[in-house]
């Protein structure tokens, strides 16, 4: 479908286009929209790469640790990077259903931890990818939380944070 519209002006006493300019212009339009589609390809085939390799390395990481500890650590840190976050945190349910951090690549003040736990408990409730806007004392930005399920069971959220003025990526369905 259309990506955009040219628009060609002629001021005022200037003659109108002429039929060969019509062609000319139509012709431009046409080698435009080829040109701004393969760009778009271009950017997308880019970003598939990035995620592929952010993939690669976080797998190869996981692979090369033997404790959870270790492996929580390699998908915080990695996974955070290769997505442009600040940062991650790994929140887990114990037995009682109560949620805490188990691991976190962020430092936050206490009132931007309870901000923290209460958006991670959203994605445990409704079981979906949440994004929320996160102000606490001398932070601002976005996160998104993703509940982790193991056997058909949540186990607790795994939660990314992007600065102000980051784009926070569009989940992928």
């Amino acid at each position: 479908g259309p990506i955009g519209a040219m628009q060609w002006i002629r001021c005022v006493g200037q003659p109108p286009f002429a039929a060969s300019e019509v062609e000319l212009i139509e012709e431009l339009a046409g080698r435009l929209a080829a040109a701004l589609n393969s760009a778009v390809l271009f950017d997308r085939q880019a970003r598939g790469r990035a995620a592929l390799d952010t993939l690669q390395q976080v797998s190869g990481r996981i692979a090369a640790v033997a404790t959870t500890a270790k492996i929580v650590h390699a998908v915080l840190a990695y996974g955070s990077a290769g997505i442009h976050a600040d940062g991650g945190a790994m929140f887990q349910l114990d037995d009682e259903g109560e949620l805490s951090v188990k691991e976190s690549t962020v430092t936050v003040d206490s009132s931007t931890e309870q901000a923290r736990l209460e958006f991670a408990a959203l994605a445990i409730e409704g079981v979906t990818i949440v994004v929320k806007e996160l102000v606490g004392e001398g932070s601002h930005g976005k996160a998104r939380a993703v509940p982790l399920l193991y056997r058909n069971r949540v186990v607790g959220p795994l939660g990314v944070a992007f600065g102000e003025g980051q784009g926070v990526p569009p989940p992928r369905v």
